[in-house]
Order: structure tokens, then C-alpha cells, then sequence
């Protein structure tokens, strides 16, 4: 089954316009099936008491660490950490991720363009499932939502990551439904959930759908739904099946890739006619 939600979000508990009620009532009427209320360095303990058999709500918060640059900083968010865990300000980021999955969480880097991290912070840090590639409010706000150069710098050097879509939502007027991940769990229990994510059993979107998307010897193959174009995008430099699109302006549902030599991962991004982005996980070959 294939639930739809967002892991990023933010409330009247912090910085949010919205109280964690209106919250996911505006998220369950748009159609979604989880939600992850994640505060700034604050917990969303009552999370369980917004569960029932048709949406899920996560427990995390996001922590970020600000150093000596004004305009650098580390965001991470963390989801359903033990009930002993604290988040703590005065760590480093690396012991932060660590702090987060000794205590049974998971944590993944949010927004690094927006955050002007370099290529090393990404690289360095440490105990991270995964990366926004896609962030919304950085897109509606600084339009440095997107970080899929963060991504393939590194997949290239070989850091094997997930990706990841999400609103950030904070104000609930352009901020928000712009980003988010489709799962395909057993069921729409926190514990089914999470270990679907874990495996990157999901793809991020804005819109399109991504139905299919494997290697079959020396080929990749990818099913969508209709869709402008499609990229596959690896770390060999030049691919000249790489872009494929549609003749005359019609869509196309499906596209196939030819393996490279050395290459050691592709992943898709395919663009529907309104704009819309989806993205794979990484095939890592």
C-alpha cells in the first residue's frame, strides 16, 4: 500500500502559525496519511493521541546548530526518539546525530542550499538516513529549495543517503503541500512506516508519480505517470540518453537508460507540464 505525507513541519510549539491540531487537520483534508510535527528543539509527545486508523502523526523536532558564520547553519530533523531523549543545543551536530540514534530515532539534514552548507558539512556528518532535496518553504521564501548538487556530490563520492521532500511549513500560505514522500509500507502503523523509510522503500514529489524505477542488466528503467520529461541523472559526465522528453509537446509515462561505464549510481528526476518535480531514491550500481 502507498500512504502520502510529509516529516517536516512546524507549529505554535515553536515558530508555526498554526497550533499542532489545525496542523494535521489541514494536512488530512489535503488528502495526506502522516504527518511528523517537528518544533524547533521541541518534542511532540502527544502525538499517539492524534492517531487513528486512517492518519498517522509522528513525534521529532528539528534541531539546528549556528556557528561562527551568521549564514551557515546545520539543521536536523529527528523523528520518534526515546522518551529519555533531550535535545540538547550545546553538542556538535556530528554528537547530536549520534544522541538521536543511540536513543532510537531517526535523523536525516534538512534544506542544505538554503542553509549555504558546503559540500564537506554534508559529507562529514554523521548518522543521517537522508537528505531534503527538496525543501518547500525554501523554495517559496528564498528559492533555495532545491539541494540535488548536495545529493550528487554526495552519491559520487560515496555516501550512500536517502532522499527527501517536505513543506517545512511554517506560515500555511505559499509555504505549504509543495513537497512530500509516497511510502510503500504493509500499513500505515508508525513502526511499518518507519522501517519502509529506512529502507527507501518511497520516492519524494511535488506532483508526478514514480511507479517504477530498477535495473534490469544493463539498463534502468523508469515508469511514471504522465510527465513532460524525465532525467537520469549519475555521476558519469556526459550521458546523451540522459534527458528524455516527449515529441511535440506530448508527455511520456516511461524511459529507459543505459548503464555507463564507471558510473556508480543514477537516480531519476521527471517534470510534469505544470513543473512538478518527483525524484527516486538512488540506484546505487
Amino acid at each position: 500500500m502507498k500512504f502520502k505525507g510529509n516529516l517536516h513541519v512546524h507549529t505554535t510549539r515553536s515558530d508555526g502559525k498554526l497550533d499542532p491540531k489545525d496542523c494535521i487537520e489541514l494536512y488530512k483534508k489535503q488528502g495526506y496519511d502522516f504527518l511528523a510535527i517537528t518544533d524547533h528543539y521541541k518534542l511532540f509527545p502527544y502525538a499517539d493521541e492524534y492517531c487513528d486508523s486512517t492518519f498517522t502523526v509522528f513525534n521529532g523536532c528539528e534541531l539546528n546548530y549556528d556557528f561562527k558564520n551568521p549564514n551557515k547553519s546545520f539543521h536536523i530533523v529527528c523523528l520518534e526518539p526515546d522518551d529519555d531523549f533531550v535535545p540538547n543545543r550545546n553538542i556538535t551536530p556530528n554528537e547530536a546525530t549520534r544522541d538521536i540514534v543511540n536513543r532510537g530515532g531517526i535523523a536525516f539534514l534538512a534544506h542544505p542550499a538554503w542553509s549555504l552548507m558546503s559540500f564537506d558539512d554534508c559529507l562529514n556528518l554523521q548518522n543521517i538516513i537522508g537528505i531534503e532535496i527538496w525543501n518547500h518553504i525554501s523554495h517559496a521564501y528564498s528559492r533555495r529549495g532545491h539541494s540535488g548538487s548536495y545529493i550528487d556530490v554526495c552519491a559520487a563520492s560515496g555516501k550512500k543517503i536517502l532522499l527527501l521532500a517536505t513543506d517545512d511549513a511554517h506560515f500555511y500560505d505559499t509555504d505549504h503541500f509543495g513537497g512530500y514522500i509516497v511510502v510503500e509500507s504493509p500499513s500505515l502503523s508508525k513502526q511499518d512506516l518507519l522501517q519502509s523509510i529506512k529502507e527507501g522503500n518511497f520516492y519524494c514529489s511535488q506532483g508526478p508519480e514514480i511507479y517504477r524505477f530498477e535495473r534490469e542488466g544493463d539498463i534502468i528503467v523508469a515508469q511514471t505517470s504522465p510527465v513532460a520529461s524525465m532525467a537520469f541523472l549519475s555521476d558519469a559526465l556526459w550521458a546523451p540518453d540522459r534527458v528524455q522528453s516527449g515529441k511535440d509537446g506530448k508527455c511520456i509515462t516511461q524511459g529507459i537508460y543505459t548503464v555507463k561505464p564507471n558510473e556508480t549510481y543514477v537516480r531519476l528526476e521527471c517534470y510534469d507540464q505544470e513543473g512538478k518535480t518527483a525524484w527516486s531514491q538512488i540506484l546505487y550500481l
